[in-house]
């Protein structure tokens, strides 16, 4: 045999074999050219407590006006979450967690957007730690640990003092810890359109009754000088078992959410709750709202016009002399759906890869 014919032979044994195990020359192409060519949607702005401007920060705007960077495997999503400046991160796919790597959170700093590709990126077995101020998190699946008891394996958990965070449309399951945490002083802080599922523990507000910088705040005249100022809507919490939320001190605005089969309580009252709720459903809701407060530090739960079904039922009630009844309506603008709208619809648009009605 020549060696034109023995070069022929060879290469097309080799082509053979590429095809054998799934290579396609014109897939390989198709890949190479849809990482890297997400076009970043204008994201808009927050509706809730993420959208007041105060602390020097002009409502939430994450990486806006930064570079944009792309990112597909977990070291360089590492990198990218913890350098500084104003970054928006784009995600493709499963980021699977390096299998030598301790981590079971990644450190986002602050001024960056972090935002999942076409509605596949998917956080493998890690979670992500806010620890600076001005971050939108959105569209990203997060699975960290299974369904447990582990502290700190939350899907996302704020750090000390971190403010104007936004996370929308992502969805949260099966995290060793909360889903969703805005626990250690955090500020001006909304929770949209996500959905949660499979998680014992869900979200909590405050977590320390002695919480000493909350509780000095709460002798402020301005609201937006507390600590704990949230706002959760327009998500779905199904088959979770507790906190959803719990909260102590702050002012926790809640509406429009989605509740079923609820398999511990919906919503906490923590000492010194403030909680403002409007316009949820509740389908089997078991304990709605569920009292964690005390005689000496009582909180307290408004509601309006959410409806009730199935096993749901639960207290609520005015609050006592010295704590302010608010209003949400005071520090930001915002349109209610009815609670027989969020009953029949809210799930085409909650979760990872969906849009707002």
């Amino acid at each position: 045999m020549n060696k034109n014919r023995f070069k022929i032979v060879f290469l097309m044994f080799i082509c053979i074999l590429l095809l054998s195990f799934g290579f396609n020359p014109a897939n390989a192409q198709e890949n190479k050219e849809a990482f890297g060519t997400f076009v970043v949607p204008d994201l808009g702005s927050p509706i809730g407590w993420a959208s007041v401007n105060y602390l020097g920060q002009d409502g939430t705007t994450g990486g806006k006006g930064g570079e944009v960077v792309h990112v597909n495997n977990y070291d360089d999503l590492k990198t990218q979450l913890s350098s500084g400046g104003k970054k928006i991160i784009v995600v493709y796919g499963k980021i699977m967690k390096d299998p030598k790597s301790k981590d079971i959170v990644l450190f986002v700093e602050g001024n960056k957007t972090v935002i999942g590709a076409f509605g596949t990126a998917y956080l493998d077995n890690f979670g992500l730690f806010i620890s600076g101020s001005n971050v939108i998190i959105k569209d990203l699946d997060i699975w960290n640990g299974g369904v447990g008891d582990e502290e700190n394996y939350d899907g996302i958990q704020l750090g000390t003092e971190a403010h104007h965070v936004w996370i929308d449309h992502c969805t949260v399951h099966e995290c060793l810890d909360g889903a969703i945490d805005p626990s250690k002083q955090n500020r001006f802080v909304t929770i949209s359109y996500c959905y949660i599922y499979k998680q014992d523990k869900t979200m909590l507000i405050c977590g320390n009754d002695g919480d000493s910088l909350a509780i000095k705040s709460m002798k402020k005249r301005d609201l937006r000088d507390t600590y704990y100022t949230v706002t959760v809507h327009h998500n779905v919490f199904s088959g979770t078992y507790e906190r959803n939320p719990r909260v102590r001190f702050g002012h926790v605005h809640v509406f429009n959410n989605l509740y079923e089969n609820i398999r511990g309580y919906s919503i906490g009252l923590g000492v010194n709750a403030n909680i403002y709720s409007e316009s949820n459903y509740f389908n089997n809701g078991n304990v709605v709202f569920a009292k964690y407060d005390n005689n000496d530090n009582p909180g307290y739960v408004v509601d309006e016009n959410s409806i009730f079904e199935g096993k749901s039922y639960g207290t609520k009630n005015r609050p006592p002399k010295f704590l302010k009844r608010w209003k949400p309506s005071k520090f930001y603008n915002y349109t209610l759906h009815e609670a027989s709208w969020i009953k029949e619809n809210l799930k085409k648009y909650a979760g990872t890869g969906k849009s707002n009605p």
